[in-house]
């Protein structure tokens, strides 16, 4: 049920008017909130991303939260950042979190339907997997798509690797490709006030 409240609470807020004091660029308040989305959609990647390798590990419990707290840090920096140079580039990413929750909560009903295992608790893990993917969905489609090719190929090519090994190379490409979109986006929020393009019109 915590994941079905998270869904809603992301998907209202991204048509909440965001929390600027200027016009072009960000505040104190839309950093934190983007510190805050970046964070979350950044644990959620690493985790998703070290799901495969962390399973090969005997490591128990510290791969995954190594996996996160390096997939939040990454985040945080650059949800704050993002936040802080571009408020509109921010909602952007709450509303994309929003329906992130949404589809996230109509895979899980559905298959919630079809397979007796799965319960509320499995609906609410799809909306909260969704949130944090739909917060950076761009990047995490071009990895998932590059992992799935990547992995094809080695299981093509490579006798000894498993569908489950194509998945867990998919779910790197995910994560990484996730991840990326949120440092770019900071990145370019950056720079995106500072770039002057000259024009002339001559009749």
């Amino acid at each position: 049920m915590a994941g079905i409240a998270l869904g809603a609470v992301l998907f209202l807020s991204s048509w909440v008017p965001e929390l600027s004091a200027q016009e072009d660029g960000g505040s104190t308040g839309t950093a934190l909130g983007g510190a805050v989305l970046g964070s979350y959609s950044g644990a959620v990647l690493g985790l998703l991303g070290g799901f495969g390798p962390c399973n090969r590990t005997l490591s128990g419990a510290r791969c995954p939260r190594i996996a996160a707290g390096i997939g939040g840090t990454l985040g945080l920096v650059s949800g704050a950042w993002l936040g802080s140079e571009d408020s509109d580039a921010l909602k952007d990413r709450w509303r994309g979190a929003g329906y992130g929750a949404v589809v996230g909560g109509v895979v899980g009903y559905g298959l919630s339907l079809g397979v007796r295992q799965y319960g509320w608790g499995d609906v609410g893990t799809f909306i909260a997997v969704g949130a944090g993917i739909g917060a950076s969905p761009a990047g995490a489609g071009i990895g998932f798509v590059a992992g799935a090719a990547v992995g094809a190929v080695g299981w093509l090519v490579i006798p000894e690797l498993k569908i489950g090994d194509v998945v867990a190379i998919s779910l790197v490409g995910l994560a990484a490709g996730g991840l990326a979109g949120w440092v770019a986006g900071a990145d370019s929020s950056g720079k995106a006030s500072h770039v002057l393009i000259p024009l002339q019109v001559r009749f």
